[in-house]
């Protein structure tokens, strides 16, 4: 009976084993030799890698379809809408194209095909690409649904001048390995809702026409919202520490400063700020060696945000390896004067006093 007891608690065990091993998935994020990114004369292969992680990130979080949709419909307002006139520069373009990937989890979650390829149109806006990059929806005379153009430009040509994935393609691809539906959960339903409600009161409250439009409120509302979202990815996404190490490589690796017309300018700067999330999560699942990222990925973020270089953070010690804040005291007044979107001395805690965290 004794050995019987044992058989079950090992049976049991292993079970539980099994389940936890199924629930870390494994990443390389290469380009397949056989894809159109890698063979496309002209591609842009560092983005086409970043767009690899972006639709792992969506396939691989174990969210309810209402989480991707709220938390997409936030990262549409990423901070590139700016009037022409106000002098801002636009930031942070492929967010949008983030939200492809979102809205295509949610409707294969639905059960729907995708009604709109939001995204993907406002990023060629943003970046300058020639608008026929994008696609072009008609209604079909028959079931007087919205579709695709059939003169809608290829994705070779897309690819060749300067767009960063094959939009099609991967608008057509179903998922190939799903997450078993008994993963997904609905823990994160109400957080990312009361952010989409807090979204929209910013939109509500500045209406041009009233004369009440304050930008400056807006745009930290919206990038407090963000982080908080790149946040709670990181710690959510199903992935093991080498996959979170290598995502996180691969969006430090955006080329975000840019010369035009003999200026210095920056673009893409939170695909820095989603891979320092990564990055810490690899650092605390165990892979000790992303220390130095998590370190390279905010200082870099800063320096093309044009922050101050004190905001930034260090490696403190190399046994255990810590990674700490530069300057520990720094106000309040001065990271809301340069909109830093989150409290990083949190953020930095588990990472600058291991032992004491785990003690706690």
């Amino acid at each position: 009976m004794r050995a019987f007891k044992h058989y079950l608690l090992f049976a049991a065990s292993a079970l539980f084993s099994l389940s936890a091993h199924t629930q870390q998935r494994s990443h390389s994020f290469e380009l397949a030799p056989q894809s159109i990114e890698f063979t496309t004369e002209g591609s842009d292969k560092k983005a086409a890698k970043r767009m690899l992680v972006f639709d792992a990130l969506a396939r691989d979080l174990p969210w309810s379809a209402p989480s991707f949709h709220h938390t997409s419909l936030v990262f549409q307002h990423t901070n590139t809408e700016h009037e022409p006139d106000d002098g801002e520069l636009y930031r942070s373009q492929e967010m949008h194209l983030l939200v492809f990937f979102l809205l295509k989890e949610v409707s294969r979650l639905s059960n729907e095909i995708p009604h709109r390829l939001l995204g993907p149109y406002r990023y060629v806006r943003v970046m300058g690409l020639p608008k026929e990059l994008d696609v072009e929806w008609i209604e079909d005379p028959i079931t007087k649904t919205q579709v695709i153009a059939a003169n809608t430009i290829s994705d070779q040509e897309r690819l060749k001048r300067g767009f960063p994935f094959a939009l099609l393609a991967s608008y057509h691809a179903p998922n190939p390995n799903p997450l078993d539906p008994t993963l997904r959960t609905d823990k994160r339903e109400q957080e990312t809702q009361q952010l989409y409600i807090a979204d929209q009161q910013t939109r509500s409250l500045f209406k041009k026409e009233e004369m009440i439009f304050n930008r400056y409120i807006e745009r930290v509302g919206d990038a407090q919202r963000r982080a908080r979202l790149y946040e709670i990815m990181a710690e959510d996404v199903l992935w093991d520490a080498a996959t979170l190490y290598h995502a996180a490589r691969i969006l430090n690796d955006t080329p975000s400063t840019i010369i035009k017309k003999g200026k210095r300018q920056y673009q893409l700067q939170e695909n820095h700020l989603l891979a320092f999330f990564f990055a810490r999560q690899a650092f605390l699942k165990g892979e000790h060696e992303a220390a130095p990222l998590v370190v390279s990925s905010l200082n870099t973020y800063l320096r093309v945000s044009q922050m101050p270089d004190n905001f930034g953070l260090s490696i403190a010690a190399d046994n255990p390896k810590t990674v700490c804040q530069k300057e520990a005291n720094v106000s309040v007044e001065q990271w809301g004067k340069f909109e830093f979107p989150f409290h990083l001395g949190r953020v930095i805690k588990p990472l600058c006093n291991p032992v004491q965290n785990a003690n706690n």
